[in-house]
């Protein structure tokens, strides 16, 4: 279900304005998520908090030195939690992604290289895709 009726309506230059306006908050919004998620990350990697409920395999975590298994990774060898950190560091890592594909679209707009922010269309892809499939019989 497409939110874009209105935008499409609009002159192409409206259209531009207002799509890097959206694009503007997006990326608002994700730097918020990325410093929110690194001050979460380097509280509990200070920490050191562990994941009780998974454990490393204890070959695995023997297989580090001491030294480097608490000072770097936050894993007591002794008994090995799957830290914290690292299983919560998908978050950072999926708005450092997201923001990055949206700066590309603000790029690409900025530069006239699109003309608006365009919502995916997998219904419309789905019958190309079967359109082409068919063409190729």
């Amino acid at each position: 279900m497409g939110v874009d009726l209105l935008i499409r309506q609009l002159a192409p230059a409206t259209r531009r304005i207002v799509s890097l306006f959206a694009l503007t908050g997006c990326l608002a919004y994700c730097a918020m998520m990325v410093y929110g998620a690194w001050v979460y990350l380097d509280k509990i990697y200070g920490i050191g908090l562990g994941m009780e409920d998974v454990r490393l395999p204890y070959w695995l975590a023997r297989s580090f030195s001491d030294d480097f298994a608490w000072e770097v990774l936050k894993l007591d060898t002794e008994d090995p939690m799957f830290p914290l950190w690292l299983a919560h560091s998908g978050l950072l890592l999926g708005f450092l992604l997201i923001g990055w594909r949206f700066f590309q679209a603000f790029w690409k707009l900025l530069t006239g290289e699109i003309e608006q922010f365009e919502l995916a269309d997998e219904a419309r892809d789905a019958l190309k895709e079967v359109e082409d499939k068919g063409a190729e019989k």
